[in-house]
Formats: structure tokens, sequence, C-alpha cells
């Protein structure tokens, strides 16, 4: 017993900091779980982020690709350095899968864990911030009647991902391994602190909590969605031992939608600022979105991206110096590129 403790403890030591609060994390809720007699799902999670988290990856690998090709044709190409890129971008997406299997669980078991709704709470607080006590969740209902603009929206909504995805391809082609390790990390932890504050203030956001409100929509493929994953819901809360499913649970506070999209835009704003011009109003018309269509209160969004500001300075505090934007490598003189 003694030589596996040792070998476990050797194995941690070699695993990255941000790692090590992946793997304490999913430990900490499957064992949650446990104490409370509630399944943890593991194998069809792996398979469903498992997929989404490869297309990521297969995005960031075009350009970096490209740019490996160009420092091969200038010579400049490093073998070791391109080596440790994709490394890093393994195992930054492995500790990211671990982490979405640990928050799933949580989430898709919210209520289970946390009977209280705090919905009234949170619609009150956009109603005292927005309109001094007035009904604001009206005053957005009342922009929602045209089905195309909705339509565009939910679109919008959907393809949220991508505002993260090319800023983080644009980084790692950019800055390799480092930037892949800092803008994976940011999310993992994001994901961390916002899977345990879905349980501290549980609610399922106005398109859940006054379903009726939103009935105009019920044409429209987001309602549809919703209330397939509504459905979903009620299924796992009436059935303890069903398994948790990929991408369908339902938690409003804080926004991870929005805070994922602005790591992207740190992430843009470090290695390719450029990027900001598209980056920036897509931010602002998927906070839209997202209110319009009721996935979350407006001050979920402002707390998911006071959660990406302290993710990313979390994550550059574990990654250190690695997080420093790469310089642009000078041609080695004739004859001494590496193969």
């Amino acid at each position: 017993m003694a030589a596996e403790l040792a070998a476990a403890r050797r194995a941690l030591a070699r695993t990255a900091p941000e790692e090590r609060i992946a793997l304490l994390y999913a430990l900490a809720v499957a064992a949650l779980f446990a104490a409370r007699g509630l399944p943890f799902t593991v194998l069809p999670l792996l398979a469903g982020y498992g997929l989404f988290l490869a297309t990521l990856a297969a995005m960031a690998l075009v350009p970096w690709l490209a740019v490996q090709g160009l420092r091969r044709r200038r010579g400049a190409f490093d073998r070791a350095r391109a080596a440790d890129d994709l490394v890093r971008l393994l195992r930054g997406f492995l500790a990211l899968l671990v982490v979405l299997v640990g928050y799933t669980n949580l989430k898709s078991r919210l209520f289970a864990l946390h009977a209280t709704l705090f919905d009234r709470e949170l619609a009150r607080a956009d109603a005292w911030l927005h309109f001094a006590g007035g009904d604001f969740l009206g005053w957005v209902l009342s922009t929602t009647h045209a089905p195309f603009r909705m339509a565009v929206l939910d679109l919008v909504y959907f393809y949220a991902w991508l505002p993260l995805a090319v800023p983080f391809a644009a980084a790692f082609a950019r800055a390799g391994g480092a930037a892949a390790r800092r803008v994976l990390a940011a999310g993992a932890l994001a994901y961390v602190v916002g899977g345990f504050l879905y349980l501290a203030v549980p609610s399922v956001g106005p398109a859940f909590f006054e379903r009726e409100r939103f009935a105009h929509l019920s044409g429209l493929f987001g309602w549809q969605t919703q209330q397939g994953m509504l459905d979903t819901l009620r299924y796992l809360a009436t059935h303890p031992a069903a398994p948790a499913v990929p991408f369908l649970g339902i938690a409003a506070f804080p926004s991870l939608h929005l805070a994922s999209t602005v790591i992207g835009l740190f992430a843009a704003a470090r290695w390719n600022r450029w990027l900001l011009w598209l980056l920036v109003p897509w931010n602002l018309v998927i906070a839209w979105a997202t209110v319009a269509w009721g996935w979350h209160y407006a001050i979920d969004l402002y707390a998911g991206a006071l959660l990406a500001w302290g993710a990313w300075a979390a994550a550059g505090a574990l990654v250190g110096a690695e997080g420093a934007p790469t310089p642009a490598a000078a041609p080695p003189p004739p004859g001494s590129g590496s193969g």
C-alpha cells in the first residue's frame, strides 16, 4: 500500500496545478454524490464532451499547422517546440474534460442537492439594476416579437462557443503551448467556480421560471430546445438513477456561456488584438441573445464576465511566465535551421 501511495504522489507531482485542481474537483463532486446516494456519470459525458473538444482542437490545429509550415519554409521550424505545443494542447483539453464531467454531474443534479430556487431574487436584482424596480423582463420581451430576429439570436446563442474557439485558435497559432495552457486553464477554472456557484445560488433562468411569458416563441427552434432541456431536467429529478446528459443541464447564475467568450476576449487582447474588432460586438450580441431568449438574467452576465476575469488572472498565476506573449522568432543563420 505504501508503494502505491508513493507512486501516486510521484505521478501527481508531475501534473500541472490546473490538472490537480481539475482532478480534485471531479473527485469532490463524485464524493458528494456518493454521500447523497446519487449516480456519478462518466462515460457518456467523456464521449459527448470529448467529441466537442476534439472539434475545438482540430480548429486550433489548422492555423497552427499553417504557421509551422511557414516556419519550415523559412528554416525556423523547431521540432521540439512543436511537439511541446501539441503535448500542452492535449493536456489542457484533458484537464478541461475532467472538469466538464464533474461540472455536468453537478449541474444535472442541482435541485437534488439544493431545493431552493433564487430566480425571484435574481429577477428583482435585474429590475432594480436596470429599471429601478420596474418590469425589466417585460421590456426585454417587448423586443422579442420579430420571429426572424429571434431566430438569428437563437443561432448566435447556439454557436456562442465560436467566439472562444476563434481567438483560441489564433492564440495557439501565434504562441503555441503557452497560450493553449493559459486559455484552457482559465476555462477549466471558470467551470469549477461556476459549478459551485450554481450549487450555492440555484436558478433556472426566466425562460424556465416564467415559461408562459415566452410562449410567443413556441414556433421557433430555440423554444423547442429549451422545452427539451426542461423535460430532461424533470426526468432526472424524478428518476434519480438516470445518467447525466452532456449539454442539457439548466442553471443560470452565473452565465458560463458569457464567461467562456470573455475568456476569448482576454486571449485576443493578449495575443491578437486585431480580433477584438470582431469579438467585442460578437460578445455584445451573445449577451443580448442570452437575455432575450431568457436563458439568463442580466445579472448572470455580469457575474459571468467577472468570473472570466478572475479565472483568467488565476490561470495566469498558475501558468506564470509561460503566459507571456511569444515574440516572433528571428530566422536563424543560413545552414543552422533545425529539422
